[in-house]
């Protein structure tokens, strides 16, 4: 055998040149990647009520670098926090984390791009606006409970000032004096998906969101304010694969009250209650597509649609859609909305 490879080495001498080659290539390629710098990548930056780095969320965002994650152990913490670095900060569910207090709970400065999961948020008192969550930042909540904040002007929940997406996620029984005891879509881009908005109260406008916001597959229901129960939408605001449902207004839009551009998509608004416009007063752009505005109740007019002609002009259009079994009409005043019967 060894006279075999010998042989094979003197009819083909080239074997030899190769396989050195191969070895030195080798030895060249380990020695370069020993001086590679090598991609660090930091460790979560744990919080718990003992034993842990840090005892408090805020200590931990204040150690933390640009995109750390902050992995928050079962336990109720303090809030008043201020996310001033790019962080995810994650909890062990909602029914295990807690942020309580503060005014507002957890705030957002602009600038920053921050990610909050399976946390709950609550107990927050904010003069101004935002008791759970103020927002001037680029901000993703996904999995998270907002409950029981108040704000003494608006957004009672969670106020909107920058860019936030809200994914299933649950906003309920918040309170602000004024609009939006929910939701705030103040300024900047507001999505919410997938999310359910119930018992929330404002003392004007929109019991459960105010303001322009994109609203999809999620549930509005049982809020109150004096107008818009459900929803106050300014433009641009757009619901598509939603319901609204057995919201209160004292003055107008049980469920929707709407000014400038409103649409309306594949969605239910349905059960609500109003002095005027039960289901949606609006002035404006109405545009409403492959949906049901049924079952409403106005005390005075417009069990479905109330069209506040004494507050300006406004056009409807109904596309695939039924205006039914509202209380006293289905649309005030009479003829002002084409499609539209009874």
């Amino acid at each position: 055998m060894v006279l075999q490879v010998r042989a094979l080495r003197r009819t083909f001498p080239s074997i030899q040149v190769r396989h050195a080659g191969m070895a030195i290539a080798t030895a060249l390629a380990i020695a370069t990647l020993a001086f590679l710098p090598v991609t660090a990548h930091a460790a979560a930056l744990n919080v718990c009520p003992s034993g842990c780095p840090f005892a408090t969320i805020q200590a931990a965002i204040s150690a933390a670098q640009s995109g750390a994650m902050i992995a928050v152990a079962p336990g109720t913490y303090s809030g008043g926090v201020t996310v001033s670095q790019n962080v995810t900060l994650v909890g062990s569910g909602t029914a295990l984390t807690t942020i309580q207090g503060g005014g507002p709970v957890v705030l957002i400065p602009a600038g920053v791009t921050v990610s909050i999961r399976d946390i709950t948020i609550t107990g927050g008192n904010v003069v101004g606006r935002g008791g759970g969550i103020a927002n001037y930042g680029t901000l993703s909540v996904r999995d998270v409970i907002v409950n029981a904040n108040f704000a003494s002007i608006s957004g009672g929940g969670i106020a909107n000032f920058g860019s936030i997406t809200v994914l299933s996620s649950v906003i309920s029984g918040n309170q602000a004096a004024v609009n939006g005891g929910g939701f705030l879509g103040f300024s900047g881009v507001s999505t919410i998906s997938d999310t359910a908005v119930s018992g929330n109260q404002a003392g004007f406008a929109g019991g459960g969101i105010a303001g322009s916001v994109t609203l999809s597959n999620s549930n509005v229901v049982g809020n109150t304010a004096a107008n818009g129960g459900g929803m106050a939408a300014q433009s641009p605001a757009t619901v598509i694969g939603t319901t609204i449902a057995n919201n209160r207004a004292t003055s107008f839009g049980g469920g929707v009250v709407t000014v400038n551009a409103f649409d309306l998509e594949n969605s239910t608004v349905t059960g609500n209650l109003a002095q005027n416009g039960g289901g949606i007063a609006f002035i404006g752009s109405l545009s409403i597509s492959n949906s049901a505005i049924a079952a409403n109740t106005a005390t005075e007019e417009g069990g479905g649609i109330f069209l506040a002609a004494s507050l300006g002009a406004g056009t409807a259009t109904l596309t695939e859609s039924t205006v039914s079994q509202n209380i006293p009409d289905n649309c005030f005043p009479p003829g002002s909305i084409s499609g539209c019967k009874g």
